[in-house]
């Protein structure tokens, strides 16, 4: 890349885009594992083949960015490893994991299949933390010890290393094809920008400014990212 192509604003833009995105991500997590007191070291993690199809998923696209987001690192090629990351956590994790399974993590009742949501989403966060880091060492260090609190700094942990046997490309296959769908349908019914903002005036969609407290992580509260 050419020193005129690198455009400090765009990276900043984008960053902030990821850091926001995995920032709520965590806060989802956080608010339930709240109110539930589920401590992933307190509580067994069910075998990733026992789990509802939809962890499944997530576990073998997460072994696929581990994986690939590696390989980029083995070249040096940082914006390939950035971009992989921020499409993951994107339009996997954030728009359609916990879309999807939102309703498992309102329960009442903490069973088998709400154990399993906690323990797939809190492995997706981990492992893409532990991934950002050396290329963003501030709020994923930050987040690590939201998530692990206790646990040191980010940058002593081990990087994540693949697990192809939790791979399943034939499911991870069709789920894209099922993301490709509702992708195209939901821009189909998307109103014009210019439709949309003059509806959204003097409304706001920020959501919040600081992240609830894990159950066991104490009483403090954390701000979101603003950079």
């Amino acid at each position: 890349m050419a020193a005129e192509d690198y455009d400090s604003d765009a990276v900043g833009v984008a960053g902030r885009e990821l850091f926001g995105t995995l920032f709520h991500c965590w806060t989802f997590f956080a608010t339930y594992a709240e109110i539930d007191r589920f401590d992933p070291d307190r509580t067994p993690a069910p075998p990733v083949a026992q789990r509802p199809e939809i962890d499944r998923w997530l576990a073998a696209e997460l072994e696929k960015l581990v994986a690939e987001v590696g390989a980029a690192f083995e070249r040096y090629d940082l914006t390939r490893a950035a971009t992989l990351i921020g499409g993951f956590v994107d339009r996997k994790l954030s728009n359609w994991y916990i879309r999807l399974c939102r309703e498992r993590f309102w329960g009442r009742e903490t069973g088998g299949d709400k154990l399993s949501a906690y323990h797939s989403l809190f492995d997706a966060l981990d492992r893409v933390v532990r991934l950002l880091a050396p290329i963003a060492p501030f709020f994923p260090d930050a987040l690590y010890g939201w998530l692990k609190p206790g646990g040191g700094t980010v940058h002593l942990a081990d990087f994540p290393v693949a697990r192809p046997e939790r791979r399943d490309e034939r499911l991870e296959r069709d789920m894209e094809a099922v993301l490709d769908v509702v992708t195209l349908a939901v821009a189909r019914a998307t109103p014009p920008a210019s439709i949309r903002g003059s509806r959204s005036r003097g409304s706001t969609s920020r959501g919040p400014t600081r992240a609830p407290t894990r159950c066991c992580a104490g009483s403090s509260t954390r701000s979101s990212p603003t950079s």
